[in-house]
């Protein structure tokens, strides 16, 4: 809950290690509700989001492996009836699908508190789409919205100095 106490935030996630494949999904949900004040009004937005993500990862061995993440999320906006513009006011929802590909190495450890010795690598692609879902007048999804990618690397080596810094 946040210190305003205008909202609140959860956060869940399932880890599946059993086998060879790890699996993990999560859920995510946060809302809050934000005040706009003006001279003459006040006027109450509320916001929510909803976050799905369901993670694949096959490990090569202890130092290595490869994952793939989807997620989907919906994010929610809309006004506090107080008076007819507020009434009148639209609903925004957004909603995206996401895929996410990524090669990762560590074989780092932990030498003392916030002390690091090795090496991480990870290398990723992002895709992420937003679409539009309708059960209005039948079934309608269009994925046309809008395509945003991304590739990623990220390299780090700890390297001791004087066996207190990194």
């Amino acid at each position: 809950f946040p210190t305003t106490f205008n909202g609140s935030e959860y956060f869940l996630t399932f880890d599946n290690n059993k086998k060879r494949i790890d699996k993990r999904i999560s859920l995510y949900r946060r809302s809050f509700t934000n005040v706009i004040r003006t001279q003459f009004s006040e006027d109450k937005s509320k916001y929510e989001t909803l976050l799905g993500m369901y993670r694949v990862k096959y490990p090569f061995n202890v130092y290595s492996s490869f994952r793939v993440t989807a997620s989907i999320r919906s994010d929610r906006s809309y006004y506090k009836v107080s008076d007819a513009p507020s009434f009148n006011a639209p609903i925004v929802n957004e909603k995206r699908i996401g895929l996410r590909l990524e090669y990762v190495y560590d074989n780092s450890f932990n030498y003392d508190i916030n002390l690091l010795h090795g090496s991480r690598i990870k290398v990723y692609v992002d895709a992420m789409n937003k679409f539009n879902f309708e059960l209005i007048d039948g079934f309608n999804v269009d994925f046309s919205k809008g395509f945003t990618g991304a590739i990623g690397f990220d390299a780090r080596h700890y390297i001791p100095i004087l066996n207190h810094m990194v």
